[in-house]
């Protein structure tokens, strides 16, 4: 338990924060996240850039 106070007392530092009381609910947060993390513009310029050149002419 004392492991588990510590990880939890630095919550404030992380990104995300998904608390695990519903595991339903949990899933479907961590899924949200992880097809928000796949659409950030950082992941996608490369594979799109030259889609998205074409339609801008």
């Amino acid at each position: 338990m004392r492991a588990a106070r510590d990880e939890m007392s630095h919550w404030h530092e992380a990104d995300y924060l998904i608390i695990n009381d519903n595991f339903d609910s949990a899933l479907e947060e961590l899924r949200a996240l992880v097809r928000s993390l796949r659409l950030r513009t950082d992941q996608q310029q490369s594979a799109l850039h030259d889609l998205i050149d074409d339609l801008l002419l």
